[in-house]
């Protein structure tokens, strides 16, 4: 059996720099890498990737793309071929045995019944890869001390504020039974895949693709994703797949937007997804309002600020989103989102 990867990026070349040649130089490597990039000048991103291919073997499919990760992760879905597609991140720093791990994994399931599996989060990436990252690459003390934060943070809001998506990831659980022989090969369940770890069944995913309507940063598509997937199938996470994400998202966009995409995005997927009456459900306001209480703890800033905003119009929204009917449901969600943002190009 074979896996393509795909990789929607927009100028990263330095990120592209570092993962692609750990990617294409997998014990087990891949069929094929397709990268979709959206770069306001392809050409640097162009060359990183063929430099770090060159020498490997595995063709290389690079194709220019309009902006917006679900449509450029769509694309590059079009364009595989071999049934198991793995949508890596342009910064996630593969060890080397996640090809074999991940695909041992699709190649024992001879039901059919796993149709993604995941890579386990590493803590540090992978020896010497990043000795000679170039500086502007090279993640911030800062970068560091938010990534440390966002660990602790998670494990205390499990108890006190626990995110509707893990809940409905653990209300799929039960629907199929899981393979006696997943401990073999150090596999869990997995609530959800995150983007810069996530593969897939081509025609497990197929179907559902990345939901476009997430607007161009698409927050939470790989969370959808899996729970399009977990309707008929399992998501699982093989523990010997260890990747890397090396650099956190940072500000990605306007703080208005970013806010509001937050609070929304998690209340658009969830009731797209969870019945109507579910605890997933009845926690998406205490959740949403928790997430504008967080931000306003880091309001000093001119992105924090703006950022409240935002979170605070999509929090005073949310009942709209969780009262529509499931055929008006995307259509409240655009209506919901631009009224939050107005004339900001960023969401």
């Amino acid at each position: 059996m074979d896996y393509d990867i795909v990789i929607a990026t927009r100028n990263r070349a330095a990120a592209l720099a570092l993962s692609v040649p750990l990617m294409v130089r997998q014990s087990r490597p891949p069929s094929r890498l397709i990268v979709v990039d959206s770069s306001d000048d392809p050409a640097p991103s162009r060359e990183s990737v063929e430099r770090g291919a060159d020498g490997s073997g595995v063709p290389v499919e690079f194709v220019a793309h309009d902006p917006g990760i679900s449509a450029q992760r769509n694309h590059g879905m079009s364009l595989a071929r071999a049934p198991i597609v793995f949508h890596s991140d342009d910064d996630a720093l593969w060890f080397d045995g996640v090809g074999e791990a991940i695909m041992r994994v699709y190649e024992r399931d001879t039901a059919g019944l796993i149709g993604a599996v995941c890579g386990a989060a590493a803590s540090e990436p992978p020896p010497g890869v990043l000795d000679n990252a170039e500086d502007a690459y090279r993640m911030s003390v800062l970068d560091r001390l938010r990534e440390r934060v966002a660990t602790r943070r998670a494990a205390i809001e499990s108890t006190l504020f626990p995110d509707p998506f893990i809940l409905h990831g653990r209300e799929r659980w039960n629907k199929l039974p899981a393979p006696e022989w997943l401990e073999e090969e150090n596999c869990v369940r997995v609530e959800w895949m995150t983007g810069a770890r996530m593969t897939f069944r081509l025609d497990a995913i197929r179907g559902y693709g990345f939901d476009e309507a997430l607007g161009r940063y698409s927050l939470f598509e790989d969370t959808d994703a899996s729970f399009s997937v977990m309707r008929d199938h399992l998501v699982v996470g093989a523990r010997n797949a260890r990747i890397y994400h090396y650099r956190m998202p940072g500000h990605r966009g306007a703080g208005r937007a970013m806010g509001a995409v937050q609070v929304l995005n998690r209340a658009y997927i969830v009731c797209k997804h969870a019945e109507p009456g579910s605890v997933a459900r009845r926690r998406i306001k205490r959740y949403g309002r928790y997430k504008l209480l967080q931000y306003f703890t880091g309001g000093r800033t001119g992105f924090g600020h703006d950022r409240v905003i935002g979170a605070r119009r999509a929090v005073s929204r949310l009942d709209r989103i969780i009262e529509a009917s499931t055929d008006r449901l995307r259509d409240v969600y655009l209506e919901v989102r631009s009224e939050c943002l107005e004339d900001d190009a960023a969401g």
